[in-house]
């Protein structure tokens, strides 16, 4: 799928504030709340979105240290 400048300026603040509303960010676009809407959803039927997540703060919660590791292995043949 190919973005355009109003798909990565989308994606852009909500990657900065995925609490954004459709009108807030239309507002903050200069773009409709509908074309936000379609955007937004068309980025979740492609997968471009993949979901939403708090960040959490776990000094707060008395951790001292969080380490977070994926891996992911590609089974090849030999």
């Amino acid at each position: 799928m190919n973005l355009d400048k109003t798909d990565e300026r989308i994606l852009k603040n909500l990657m900065v504030d995925a609490r954004l509303s459709a009108r807030q960010l239309a507002l903050k676009l200069g773009i409709s709340t509908v074309t936000v809407l379609s955007r937004i959803k068309k980025l979740e039927k492609e997968k471009i979105i993949k979901g939403y997540t708090a960040l959490i703060d776990h000094e707060k919660l008395g951790y001292n240290l969080t380490a977070i590791i994926e891996i992911i292995a590609k089974k090849t043949k030999s």
